[in-house]
């Protein structure tokens, strides 16, 4: 059962996606929820390298600037993002403006700025969730380079 909990990430949630602990976040997915122009909800699958907290009530996203869900999020500046933490599940419904896209080494990433309006626990008494969707990388060490290189300019640095 969902239950209001603010308008900001929990501290774990913002530990778990400030890009301090990218080994430890390679199995992390992250679902962003967008509504296409037909009214059909989409939903992207995003790693610990494409989003990015940057306060308790601010995330930064890259995008692949063609995808169906940087045109849902440039065209209403509405998203959920879903993820599993702490036994719960989490949504965030946000607002979103898009930023500069990320100019980057052999590939450029649509930019946005999201800010929490409303976070939501959902949680039941007698069952506790374990994990979420989650993958395996078959380069670990060559993706862990793009995304610190991904995460390092959405925080403004090189190529943001």
């Amino acid at each position: 059962m969902s239950r209001s909990a603010g308008d900001a990430l929990p501290e774990a949630i913002q530990r778990r996606l400030d890009g301090g602990d990218l080994s430890g976040a390679i199995d992390l997915t992250v679902l962003l929820l967008t509504v296409d122009p037909e009214g059909w909800p989409r939903v992207a699958m995003l790693s610990a390298g494409e989003v990015l907290a940057t306060g308790a009530r601010t995330l930064r996203l890259a995008l692949w600037p063609e995808s169906t869900t940087t045109a849902n999020l440039t065209r209403s500046g509405r998203a959920t993002l879903a993820l599993v933490e702490g036994g719960a599940g989490w949504y965030f419904l946000c607002s979103a403006r898009r930023r500069a896209d990320l100019a980057l080494p052999g590939r450029c990433l649509a930019s946005f700025e999201l800010r929490v309006e409303e976070a939501l626990e959902d949680v039941v008494p007698y069952a506790q969730l374990t994990g979420g969707i989650t993958f395996r990388l078959a380069e670990p060490e060559q993706t862990v380079a793009a995304w610190t290189e991904t995460l390092a300019a959405l925080r403004g640095g090189p190529g943001g």
